[in-house]
């Protein structure tokens, strides 16, 4: 039988542990520069879809919880100081949480 066609085996050590033998070794430069190229297309393909989006007025991720009434009723409560950021929350039913991150910076 031509030896071309059927592949040599690969000698392996007692445990099986054939990525220490160099033939094996040798391979393995061209398959991480493969991967490595086609993670860059990935990137770049991903970061072109996500331009696109934003263009067309689209923006990713989850929406916000504490939008349009809600937002303006928790704007008016935490403004006045007369109320705690867990009442307001209770108040209008999100986490302390949500109200930390969209009022804080606000106060001023």
């Amino acid at each position: 039988m031509n030896e071309f066609l059927h592949p040599t085996r690969v000698p392996q050590s007692p445990r099986g542990h054939r990525h220490h033998d160099p033939r094996w070794q040798a391979r393995l430069p061209p398959v991480a520069a493969l991967a490595e190229f086609e993670r860059d297309l990935i990137r770049e393909r991903t970061n072109a879809g996500l331009a696109a989006a934003r263009a067309r007025g689209r923006q990713g991720g989850r929406p916000s919880v504490l939008t349009g009434h809600k937002l303006q009723v928790a704007q008016e409560m935490y403004r006045s100081g007369q109320y705690t950021v867990t009442a307001i929350a209770k108040t209008v039913g999100v986490s302390r949480a949500s109200i930390y991150r969209h009022l804080t910076g606000d106060s001023g």
